[in-house]
């Protein structure tokens, strides 16, 4: 018994001991936000953060010692940490106008642009140091480029396609007509009949977009699409279309704003056969996330080279729906045009036309999408024809489906169908017309 009681009081005694030595050798809060700090002064950072994972546990959410580490963080790139730690800090001193200096240096550094810009917002009206007042304006400014220059973008689109068009030149489908100005039938010349051949079909897309300030941007495109067909009989059908537009677009809290001027330029037979231009402005109307309005409005010229009595002035109104969710994407659009003839001795050229689009487009896997169009238009003539001595009335009914498959390096397979009919009282103008096509695309 006397030999288990002194054992006992041995080991009381060891245990109080090693308490005591612990208990001097942990260091108080004030001793270790010292210890800190003298390191980051003396710049020994990576020292600092090491000393600090031994407390972090006991002070983190600490104000300074968040601070120390976040400053330590800064000081040797590693800015998520810094942002962990400086964010902690702000939450409970709000006005610490060096912790939230950093926070937004923390920001700014991983590429989290708009949340640095609202940090400096946030402690510009908080600065009296005139340093400081001037830092963090020159950090605003620097933000603000760095953002714009993000938003300058050129895109580019080079296409290549081979076909076959079973009507190149919308030819009418039958061979003769009748006039009621003569009593025989009026045969057609060849190149107004229908007329098939291999193609070959070479296309050119850019759009460029340079920002004036964070909501408006100034967008310049151009797209040029060029058309051979193997046989050399039809080089007359041989056509080259460039599309070439400017705008300015503003983003305002309750819509996007669009406004600008086109210019659309038709050769064939490398020879100019027409030219479009004219002004358009658009409204994009955001319901939600998934679901936008639009009102487009525009006005025009058409000017032929040597058929001055199919000169046109057009005034086009339009609205559309776009409904996108997961893979698919739709939309619906429907258009109002009022095409009358600058001569009034082409009157009868003179028309109303009513549109109706539906398009959709759906991702069946990661590298593989089909698209969808279905297209109306209405053709509503004015004046009685010379000629036929009839009002002409024309439906025109559209449709294509694609395939494409994409590829590495932004390269993309595409196979595509279209079809086109047109229907009118006087035989002369009905045609029908067939494109398969496949062909290869790269944007870079």
């Amino acid at each position: 018994m006397s030999l288990n009681f002194k054992v006992s009081k041995s080991c009381l005694l060891y245990l109080f001991l090693m308490l005591v030595c612990f208990q001097s050798q942990a260091l108080s809060k004030k001793q270790v936000f010292d210890e800190l700090n003298q390191l980051i002064k003396n710049k020994q950072y990576e020292a600092a953060l090491t000393f600090s994972d031994e407390y972090i546990f006991d002070y983190a959410g600490e104000p300074t010692f968040d601070f120390l580490i976040g400053i330590a963080a800064v000081k040797v790139g590693k800015y998520q940490e810094a942002v962990f730690a400086l964010e902690r800090t702000v939450i409970v001193r709000p006005k610490w106008q060096l912790a939230r200096f950093n926070l937004a240096k923390s920001y700014f550094y991983i590429d989290n642009l708009l949340a640095a810009k609202n940090e400096l917002n946030k402690l510009q009206p908080l600065v009296r140091d005139e340093k400081l007042k001037e830092t963090v304006s020159v950090f605003l400014n620097a933000i603000e480029q760095t953002l714009l220059n993000k938003q300058k973008k050129l895109t580019q689109l080079i296409g290549i396609s081979i076909g076959h068009d079973s009507n190149i030149n919308s030819g009418a489908i039958l061979d003769e007509f009748q006039s009621p100005l003569f009593n025989q039938p009026i045969q057609l010349s060849q190149e107004s009949q229908e007329t098939s051949d291999e193609a070959l079909y070479l296309n050119y897309q850019l759009r460029y977009q340079t920002p004036i300030n964070q909501k408006q941007l100034f967008i310049t495109e151009m797209a040029l699409f060029h058309t051979d067909y193997k046989e050399s009989k039809n080089n007359q059908f041989q056509s080259s279309i460039a599309q070439i537009s400017a705008k300015y677009q503003d983003e305002w809290s309750w819509a996007t704003f669009q406004i600008g001027a086109y210019f659309r330029p038709l050769l064939l037979d490398s020879a100019m056969y027409r030219n479009q231009y004219g002004l358009e402005s658009s409204f994009i109307f955001p319901f939600s996330k998934s679901i936008n309005f639009s009102l487009q409005i525009g006005l025009g010229n058409s000017v032929y080279a040597s058929l001055d009595e199919l000169d046109s002035r057009d005034l086009f109104f339009g609205l559309g729906a776009q409904y996108s969710q997961g893979e698919f994407w739709h939309q619906i659009q429907a258009n109002v045009s009022k095409i009358d003839a600058t001569s009034q001795n082409s009157d009868y050229n003179a028309y109303d036309l009513y549109l109706l689009q539906y398009q959709t487009s759906y991702f069946v896997s990661q590298y593989h999408q089909l698209n969808f169009l279905v297209q109306y238009q209405d053709y509503n003539y004015e004046d009685m024809h010379p000629f036929w001595l009839e009002i002409r009335d024309e439906s025109l009914y559209r449709g294509s489906i694609s395939w494409r498959y994409y590829l590495e390096n932004n390269w993309t397979w595409q196979l595509s169908f279209k079809h086109a009919q047109k229907e009118s009282n006087l035989p002369i103008y009905e045609y029908d017309r067939n494109e398969f096509s496949l062909g290869l695309m790269k944007q870079f």
